[in-house]
């Protein structure tokens, strides 16, 4: 038995009857800003109960992935087809996005600043849920998904959509001013998930090769989502519609390289640890030793795996 486990073991063992240290050891993602502000509440709430115990932090996330060379491996808005190319270029680059990740869309939104709302008034979130969720479709747009060959499942992706996280994150960001932006976005992702739902299933209906149908699908569907904020005819919500079709992306694209330093870490820490777990490891092992015994760990996320791998291979 090494010093790490003897520390674990003598923690267990005093059932935290002695001056106990808890560290606190992070998940995936975190930095040391959103570390430092759980860590405080933590610390807070554990001293609320136990004022004797020592809480004391392990930031492995320092060791976490980064880019390197100032972001040389993403491209800057001057060598990138979304930022640079025509619209139809752009629109080839969110779909081949969005065919891996029905979500894609709804979860950069979900970056956006968290709205307070009006709160003396109806919040632009609660509008834009109930507008979704009493969705209607028209007969043309049914005509459209049987020609689409998703019609089958098409019930499924809303409610797919809805239950998800980013689309619940995604509505936290929502305001009275762009409100209507969101549409195009939601109608995409119910799309882009009735398609995925089809493959899923073996079946390869028209609307996996046909890009025009697949537009012609989203705009109906807009137009859908849309009429039922606004209780006005297609022929004239559609300057509307086709004003707001890319609105949701707008915020992606003027803030490409803000967006992807908050969603590098996250996907970056899992290969990272998956490549060089021996690292983040020998990290955590170091905090265990240098703190007064007996220890106890609180890990989440990866930082659980970590720890688990950690005594398992100790």
């Amino acid at each position: 038995m090494n010093n790490t486990e003897k520390k674990l073991c003598v923690g267990i063992a005093s059932h935290l009857t002695t001056m106990t240290t808890v560290i606190f050891v992070h998940g995936t993602g975190i930095r040391e800003r959103e570390y430092n502000d759980t860590f405080e509440i933590i610390e807070q709430k554990i001293h609320a109960q136990r004022p004797d115990i020592k809480v004391a932090p392990c930031l492995w996330g320092a060791l976490g992935a980064k880019f390197n060379d100032n972001r040389a491996s993403v491209p800057l808005e001057d060598a990138t087809l979304a930022l640079s190319q025509p619209e139809e270029d752009a629109d080839i680059v969110l779909w081949g996005q969005l065919y891996r990740d029905p979500l894609y869309e709804l979860r950069l939104l979900s970056l956006k600043p968290i709205k307070s709302g009006n709160a003396f008034g109806k919040k632009p979130r609660d509008i834009l849920q109930s507008r979704v969720a009493s969705l209607t479709p028209t007969s043309q747009l049914e005509a459209k998904l049987q020609e689409a060959g998703i019609a089958e499942v098409f019930e499924q992706a809303p409610e797919a959509v809805i239950r998800s996280e980013p689309y619940k994150r995604a509505l936290l960001t929502v305001s009275e001013s762009d409100l209507s932006e969101y549409y195009a976005p939601i109608a995409r992702a119910f799309v882009a998930q009735a398609m995925f739902i089809s493959e899923q299933q073996e079946k390869f209906p028209p609307i996996l090769t046909d890009a025009q149908l697949r537009d012609k699908v989203v705009e109906l569907l807009t137009l859908a989502l849309t009429e039922a904020e606004l209780g006005l005819g297609g022929w004239l919500l559609k300057p509307f519609v086709e004003l707001a079709q890319y609105g949701g992306t707008n915020y992606v694209r003027g803030n490409r390289l803000e967006l992807t330093d908050k969603i590098s870490p996250m996907p970056g820490d899992i290969l990272l640890y998956q490549t060089r777990g021996e690292k983040i490891r020998a990290f955590i092992q170091e905090q265990i030793e240098q703190a007064e015994p007996p220890v106890v760990l609180i890990a989440h996320s990866l930082g659980g795996i970590a720890c688990v791998d950690l005594l398992v291979q100790q």
